[in-house]
Formats: C-alpha cells, structure tokens, sequence
C-alpha cells in the first residue's frame, strides 16, 4: 500500500495530477567507496528520494552497496532494481533484506526479477529455466520472503512492518504476479528483440506499455500499487524527435525514432518545463509516479522534477 511510503522531503505540495506525489530516483552508481560517497552525496543535493542498485554478474554486489550508501544518507532510500531471484535463496535473502532494513533504520526497498540474460547465468553456474519456470520461483521466492520478514520470530526483525516490495517485469506472466502481489510494479518499457540472444531488449511502444498497464489494472483490481517507470535516458534540449534521433544514432540502435519518443522508457524535451509536463501526461495515461533513470541523466531528471514539486 502506498502508505507505507514515507512521504519525501520536498513533497509536501500536491502534484498536479493528484493527491499521490512522485517519486524519484537514480541507479548505477560507483562502487569505488570515494565515488560512491560523492554520487550518493550528489543525489541528495539534487533532491532524490531513492537509490537503486542491480544484480549482475560482473557488478557489485547489491546489498553491500546499498549498506554502503546507507552509511553516506540518512534519508534517501534504497531500492534493489532487481534482484534476480535465480540467484538468491530465499531464506538467505531475507536475512539479508532485514540486516540492510536495521542499518537503514528502515529504508529497504526490496525489488525482484525473474532475470533476463542467459549469459549471465551461464557464468554463474546457474541453469537457465523457461520463463514460465523463472517466473514461478519469483513468485514463490518473493511469497516466502514476505513469509519470513513479516514472522515476529525472524532475526535479524527489520525496521518497516512489512518490508515494501517491488516487481520489475516485462512479461505478461510477470506483470501478473506484479499485480497480484506488489506493493511497487516496475515496467522496464523494454521487451525482448525477437530472433536475438536473451537479454536483449528493444524500447517497448507507447500501445505495448498500454496494454503491459492493462494488464496489471485488471489483475489487480481493486488493489493499491505504486507504477514505476525506468528510464533508460533523459535528455533536454531537443525536440523530442531530434533528440531520439540523435541518441540511436550514437548508441547505433535499429529502433524507429518516432517510436523511440514516445516510448515510455525514454524522455526527450527541450525544456525541463516541457519534460515535466510530458510526464504528467504519461501519469495520466499509464499512472507512473515513481520514475528512476540512470546515473548519465540524473542531473536532467532532477530538474524535471525540480518543475513537479
């Protein structure tokens, strides 16, 4: 529920919108202690309410570095964005979630996935399973997560009562257990290149993030979720058309341009101004308030939501 939300700092006007006031956030921070510290110092001053880490093969681990930012901010909070839940043992997991949720005097927020790139798997020794199959053990793992962090008996006993929880997805199968269970559904407004390597992903189109949002309006039903939204750049200065053409031409992606503007994964503007209003739009239309993007466009995305507050 969204009441287990502290509300943030500088958030005490109401959106525009409605009552419910965004979020925001900012992930791939450094590793190195020094850069870590300034990044997480950094965020703060640009007024974030969240830091968000992921979980791959070859990066750092998630929970220390977020114990690490724990220790620079007494304020920002701290989101796994996600886990993959092939990864980790469930019991292991929580006793690791309700550690990082004591030293964070209660700032944990715990994200899942189902995972995404085989090769990753391959590295780590670990079988790769249908999706159907991982899709499942996120479900049961996040099921007894829940189980053992909400138990009056676990040790170490975390801060917040529960522990809010986040489901990052693309699949409809995933969006389902999203629905059904989050407290947070995370759209990656990516979907899978057919006829490529899994893990590799294409910017979804504005039609598929209606029918992803669909999706889990109706499973949820009655039943109070935050929507997240992760985008993968935020740039200001264009047009939004220029600008989507000009980062696919430097990233040498195959996606269309107009496509790529109006994908919720992405956001172009001018104008902070112009962008602000853009997300109002995208609120109205998929119902995101908490919006993360990247370390590259935190400083954009900060002046976007200097202009909502």
């Amino acid at each position: 529920m969204l009441s287990r939300f502290p509300q943030p700092s500088g958030c005490a006007t109401l959106c525009r919108v409605s009552a419910v006031p965004y979020r925001f956030g900012a992930g791939q921070f450094p590793s190195e202690p020094a850069g870590l510290r300034e990044a997480i110092r950094r965020y703060e001053e640009l007024g974030f309410d969240f830091v968000a880490t992921g979980d791959h093969v070859g990066g750092p681990a998630p929970f220390a570095l977020l114990t690490a930012a724990a220790a620079v901010s007494e304020r920002l909070r701290l989101r796994t964005y996600v886990l993959n839940t092939s990864f980790w043992n469930p019991t292991l997991l929580a006793r690791a979630a309700a550690t990082l949720d004591r030293f964070s005097n209660g700032r944990l927020e715990l994200g899942l996935g189902a995972g995404t790139i085989k090769t990753e798997f391959d590295t780590a020794g670990i079988p790769w399973r249908p999706p159907s199959e991982r899709i499942e053990l996120m479900k049961a793992t996040l099921l007894k997560v829940r189980g053992l962090l909400d138990a009056d008996d676990h040790s170490p006993q975390p801060v917040q009562t529960p522990v809010p929880t986040l489901i990052g997805a693309m699949s409809r199968g995933g969006l389902m257990v999203a629905a059904e269970h989050a407290d947070i559904v995370g759209f990656a407004a990516l979907r899978h290149s057919d006829g490529h390597p899994p893990g590799t992903l294409r910017a979804a189109t504005a039609e598929e993030a209606d029918e992803a949002v669909d999706t889990v309006r109706r499973a949820a039903g009655p039943r109070v979720f935050e929507s997240d939204v992760l985008l993968q750049t935020v740039e200001l200065g264009k047009d939004p058309l220029a600008g989507a053409r000009a980062f696919l031409e430097r990233e040498g992606e195959p996606d269309d341009p107009m496509t790529f503007a109006e994908s919720p994964c992405a956001l172009f503007a001018r104008t902070a101004a112009d962008a602000a209003e853009e997300l109002e739009r995208r609120r109205e239309r998929w119902g995101f308030t908490s919006i993360t993007t990247f370390a590259a466009s935190s400083d954009a995305l900060a002046a976007v939501a200097r202009e909502l507050r």
